[in-house]
């Protein structure tokens, strides 16, 4: 995770890649520009360590905000400020501790302004969460919201804390909010896209999250009935309304016949409403719709309705067709291992052994992949499907022995 400071103290949403033991920034951050306080006396610490702060001099910044905090321990903007300071060096634990004595002073004398206490608040939660304290970051941006439930980016940030700790549903939960908030910023607050939001990559091709961010989209040149209908029904099944997000689906499939994507949104409502039958023929019409100019399905949507379909086929004896289906998924994922698993269960149940293996090799290779958020890839030794070769010399190394 990481976090941006430019002129104006901007504030940032969290990411998670780890490089050689190092958090490094995102370009997908999310950024507003905070406001600046109001001029200062010329010799004011607080004010000569912000300016050091936006100036890009952390490690110049630190000490002279330290004077300033001894100077004046009851100063909630000394504290916001040191806390951005220890944030942008990666030192989460002491900028934690910066920011909840920050919003403690604040509570009790207000002083940060609208502005500045949603940069502590913000604060907080993004040095919890780049500590991976992930349960102390949801309280925090759980707190944040009730104060200030106008602001977009505190259940933005939330929803990749959750997505991040392995909360599938509280991610979308307050993604749903995060949409519905995000309407009623001002013109200037650019929202990130969460579509190309790594903290959030492991919801990628899940329908529920795919239909909130098309239920986002705002008009668009090509608009006709269904897909109105489509991003609709796209709203609903993310919000978790699924009978009548199948209602609104259907009627985008009828309006639009020939929309890869209304087949798409069908079967997810179909997949969370247990009709694996209707979610799998609407997948199928999915993915041969999926050509131009009609391709409107990214490869995790594409990668979900194959895997879906592929696993509905094997389960009803057609394991040649189930094949296929998790081949489309290969292709579409190339580093995903769960599309190379299925293909390994069914090529074991055509008595494919050594293919089975090759491809399930590939997918324990592919393993580390998974996010926290995604269910981790099942035990082969313990999974049926591979269980006649449990004595086989050249599976040894799945069954051991």
């Amino acid at each position: 995770m990481g976090s941006e400071y430019e002129a104006k103290r901007m504030g940032a949403k969290m990411i998670s890649h780890l490089v050689a033991a190092t958090l490094v920034l995102s370009s997908t951050a999310l950024v507003w520009a905070q406001q600046v306080p109001g001029p200062l006396p010329n010799g004011d610490l607080t004010a000569r360590g912000a300016k050091l702060l936006a100036e890009g001099h952390p490690e110049e910044a630190e000490p002279i905000l330290r004077q300033a905090v001894a100077q004046e321990p009851r100063k909630a903007l000394g504290w916001d400020y040191l806390g951005q300071d220890l944030l942008s060096m990666r030192r989460s634990k002491e900028a934690a501790e910066c920011f909840e004595k920050a919003i403690a002073l604040d509570d009790a004398a207000p002083e940060l302004g609208r502005s500045l206490r949603r940069e502590a608040l913000d604060g907080l939660g993004l040095a919890l969460a780049f500590d991976k304290r992930y349960g102390e970051a949801k309280k925090a941006y759980a707190k944040a919201i009730a104060w200030d439930p106008d602001f977009a980016g505190f259940p933005y940030n939330l929803a990749c804390v959750c997505a991040l700790s392995g909360d599938r549903e509280g991610a979308l939960a307050n993604l749903d909010q995060y949409f519905g908030v995000v309407k009623r910023m001002p013109p200037e607050w650019t929202p990130p896209d969460a579509s190309l939001d790594d903290d959030l990559k492991g919801l990628r091709g899940d329908p529920r999250f795919e239909g909130l961010l098309l239920s986002s989209v705002g008009p668009q040149p090509y608009d006709n009935p269904g897909s109105l209908l489509a991003r609709k029904a796209g709203g609903l099944l993310g919000k978790g309304e699924y009978q009548d997000a199948a209602t609104f689906a259907r009627k985008a499939a009828e309006a639009d016949p020939k929309s890869a994507l209304a087949f798409f949104i069908l079967g997810g409502t179909q997949e969370a409403l247990g009709d694996s039958a209707g979610a799998e023929k609407s997948y199928e019409n999915a993915l041969k719709l999926n050509v131009p100019p009609h391709d409107s399905l990214n490869k995790a949507s594409m990668a979900h309705a194959a895997i879906f379909a592929g696993k509905v086929l094997l389960e009803g004896g057609h394991p040649k067709e189930a094949l296929q289906m998790f081949g489309a998924a290969e292709d579409a994922q190339h580093f995903h291992p769960l599309a190379f698993y299925e293909s390994a269960r069914a090529l074991a149940a055509l008595k494919d052994g050594t293919k089975a293996l090759e491809a399930l090799k590939r997918a324990l290779a592919l393993k580390d992949n998974l996010t926290a958020v995604e269910p981790p890839l099942p035990d082969p030794a313990k999974d049926p499907a591979f269980a006649p070769y449990a004595k086989d010399p050249a599976w040894k190394e799945i069954f051991g022995g």
